[in-house]
């Protein structure tokens, strides 16, 4: 499966090139930036592509991904996590032996196992404290891992998503791709933001919302500015002093290819 980070930059080449009018040049790894965007009379921009997510939680997501989305194992199992400070490898190990168990002693979740098994086994304290596992009858074959659940009123957050951008970039990650763009010599510096559930509030869960009215602080120096979500069927985009909903393009295979 391809990583998170690698399928948002998917994501963005297939969209925002085709409304530019441009085609976008995948950079090899560790150039400075993703993409290169070059219009028919030989103009050049940039494309940059961040995540937008918590930083305790970035790197295992991309690990999760490149598992399948699941670790496998016999059975629906499902991990609800308390917090986003999970150890990847350490838990998933423990996720495994605590199913083993779970089978051995007829059980179908961590709390309905023996208090002495509880006591005695690190797996099962290890998980215990980030979370609960369960057999589930519906959903996929594995142990599927899913994030805090958040409780809130739609009304707890700021109509304004200018103002959930501006909370964006204090994040040290997000920061450091909008300084990146903004810092590039191109003639056109475009960066494009793929927040995960984490980051995302209910309120913004749907496309329904207003675009802004206002360009955020913290992103100066950038000409266009791109957000999507996989909870969206369109994207926001700002561009020419302005904020608008953009409708995916009927095609886009033919807008990107590597240098790689």
């Amino acid at each position: 499966m391809v990583p998170i980070d690698r399928r948002a930059e998917q994501i963005a080449a297939a969209l925002v090139p085709p409304l530019l009018g441009a085609e976008a040049v995948a950079q090899a790894v560790g150039a400075p930036m993703d993409y290169v965007l070059v219009w028919p009379n030989g103009r050049e921009g940039v494309l940059e592509v961040t995540l937008v997510a918590d930083p305790e939680a970035i790197k295992w997501q991309n690990q999760l991904a490149q598992a399948g989305g699941a670790w496998q194992t016999t059975g629906k199992w499902e991990l609800r996590l308390r917090t986003l400070a999970m150890q990847y490898r350490p838990t998933e190990a423990a996720a495994r032996r605590v199913v083993d168990l779970c089978r051995f002693h007829g059980t179908t979740s961590t709390p309905a196992l023996p208090p002495e098994v509880r006591a005695e086994e690190d797996a099962v304290a290890r998980i215990e404290s980030i979370g609960e596992l369960r057999r589930v009858k519906v959903g996929r074959e594995g142990i599927s891992v899913f994030v805090p659940v958040r409780a809130e009123f739609v009304e707890a957050t700021d109509e304004d998503f200018a103002s959930l951008l501006e909370r964006w970039v204090s994040l040290q990650h997000v920061a450091a791709h909008v300084a990146k763009t903004s810092s590039a010599t191109s003639r056109e510096r475009h960066l494009f933001l793929v927040p995960l559930d984490d980051v995302l509030p209910v309120r913004f869960y749907t496309d329904d919302f207003r675009a802004p009215s206002r360009f955020p602080r913290g992103y100066e120096g950038i000409d266009g500015l791109w957000v999507w979500s996989n909870y969206w069927h369109r994207f926001l985009g700002w561009r020419g002093g302005r904020w608008s909903w953009e409708n995916f393009p009927s095609r886009t295979s033919d807008s990107t290819r590597s240098t790689q």
